[in-house]
């Protein structure tokens, strides 16, 4: 992410210049912070969960246990005042914050990235030569533009945290991060699942396809 949002060190990730730093202002970012992402994904379906699960199963509650709970909620009540909406109010914050932290330990190594471009570098100097550089970035930025409105429309369960386009580099280039996630009406019902999230999309494994043809190649090949 530090290379996708330029917010590395100069000297240690550009030594064998690939980057045109001059060409850097060009690139264009949208970026929300993936625990950011998380909590407002994931916040709400994690407190429903919680609150199911105290009584019948405590062992699959994610985040704070019933004690810890309690243990938070002494702490409010002796900081302001036994019934005082304030302690209700930020006991809910808490046992969210708590939750949406244990899920996001877990579960950011499931970050998925797509890295898309339209061509090649010889082809990106051809179009230079040919109409200008100003029109080749701009027929590039409208590429990478409906890339990410086609993502959207196409692929709704795999949810996009951050994407970056890069025209500072030989090649124009856009880098889809993205979240693979699946609802349901049991359990948590907004979960990271990037089996479910494929299935979702009607991407299974069959049983006469071969083991190397995961749902994963067969949705690669169709966005390409």
């Amino acid at each position: 992410m530090r290379h996708n949002l330029r917010t590395y060190n100069k000297a240690k990730w550009n030594n064998d210049k690939h980057i045109d730093y001059n060409r850097t202002p060009l690139n264009v970012c949208n970026h929300t912070a993936l625990k950011e992402f998380f909590a407002k994904t994931f916040g709400d379906a994690l407190l429903a969960f919680n609150e199911k699960q105290y009584s019948k199963h405590p062992e699959r509650v994610i985040g704070l246990s019933r004690k810890q709970i309690k243990m938070y909620q002494n702490q409010l009540e002796e900081k302001y005042g036994k019934g005082s909406p304030k302690v209700s109010e930020q006991l809910e914050k808490i046992k969210r914050e708590k939750a949406v932290s244990q899920y996001f330990k877990e579960q950011k190594k499931n970050a998925q990235e797509a890295i898309i471009q339209m061509s090649n570098s010889k082809n990106f100097a051809k179009m230079i030569e040919e109409k200008g550089f100003e029109k080749a970035i701009q027929i590039h930025r409208e590429f990478m533009e409906k890339v990410v409105a086609d993502w959207e429309k196409n692929n709704p369960s795999l949810k996009i945290f951050s994407y970056s386009m890069h025209f500072d580099e030989a090649t124009p280039h856009i880098h889809i991060d993205f979240i693979p996630i699946v609802k349901s009406t049991q359990g948590l019902t907004c979960k990271v699942s990037l089996e479910g999230a494929l299935s979702q999309l009607g991407f299974k494994r069959e049983k006469d396809q071969k083991y190397a043809e995961t749902p994963y190649k067969q949705w690669r090949a169709e966005q390409s």
